[in-house]
């Protein structure tokens, strides 16, 4: 049987209060909170390069940044974002 993180990814019916998402989902608090109060760019980047799945280099993120899990968001070489944007990764 898939695991409700499984069935999640696989765009399926899933309990979000499943407790492996639940971790996820508070590990991905901690660290959005931790990214929205650092003044610093580059350790704001250092904090994306720990959460999510995978960046590129030359990454640029303007506070504020809200995302679900974090661990399923892949982002490319030179990205930018703008302020207050918002990624589901479920």
């Amino acid at each position: 049987m898939a695991s409700e993180y499984q069935k999640m990814i696989a765009g399926e019916p899933y309990r979000p209060s499943d407790p492996e998402l639940r971790v996820l989902a508070q590990a991905s608090r901690q660290k959005q909170a931790a990214f929205n109060k650092e003044e610093d760019p580059l350790k704001g980047a250092e904090i994306i390069k720990t959460w999510f799945g995978s960046t590129g280099q030359n990454l640029y993120v303007n506070p504020r940044l809200v995302v679900d899990y974090g661990v399923n968001i892949h982002l490319g070489e030179n990205f930018y974002s703008n302020w207050n944007l918002t990624m589901l990764d479920v």
